[in-house]
């Protein structure tokens, strides 16, 4: 059974397995979600960036540990490759590279900061597909028995009352905040 959560917490105040978070190939530094945990995190996530151990490309992974000020037991930095040339398809290898990760990682309690910032600038509808991808890459996985997702929020929206629509048969999700 998976119960999906939203919440408008700060980053910081969420507890969790694993804290899910993504970077682009060609973002220079972290943003959103992102680069508030890398603050948090003394910017250990730029620092991997600017000597070249982690870059962003498709399906790129980052694992890291929490820290006092980062709740979450574990935080997982997903590359989703270059925006000029972001499509469905990387999209979807990022999804299915964080699930991955997660099904090996054992999480039973999953927290989601979607690239906001970036999905909502591309020309087709990025944010429902990303969520379409991920819940997808999700169910193709065996999930521990009881599995909690908890998606964060964009500011100034709230998935309750305009939630993501599931890839079969187009119902949308039933998040709980």
């Amino acid at each position: 059974m998976i119960q999906i959560l939203s919440s408008k917490d700060p980053v910081e105040d969420l507890q969790g397995e694993v804290l899910v978070l993504f970077h682009f190939e060609d973002m220079p530094a972290p943003r959103g979600f992102l680069g508030r945990v890398d603050w948090l995190l003394r910017g250990r996530v730029s620092r991997l960036i600017s000597q070249g151990r982690f870059n962003g490309t498709t399906g790129s992974a980052l694992l890291l540990t929490g820290n006092r000020r980062v709740k979450a037991e574990k935080v997982l930095v997903i590359g989703l490759g270059k925006r000029p040339w972001l499509n469905k398809q990387p999209l979807k290898e990022g999804c299915i590279r964080a699930i991955e990760a997660l099904g090996s990682l054992k999480s039973g309690n999953i927290i989601i900061a979607p690239p906001y910032e970036t999905l909502d600038s591309l020309p087709w509808e990025a944010t429902e597909d990303f969520f379409q991808d991920f819940l997808w890459a999700l169910s193709e996985q065996t999930p521990a028995p009881e599995l909690s997702l908890t998606i964060l929020e964009r500011d100034g929206a709230s998935l309750s009352e305009s939630p993501p629509k599931c890839r079969h048969g187009g119902r949308p999700l039933p998040i709980q905040e």
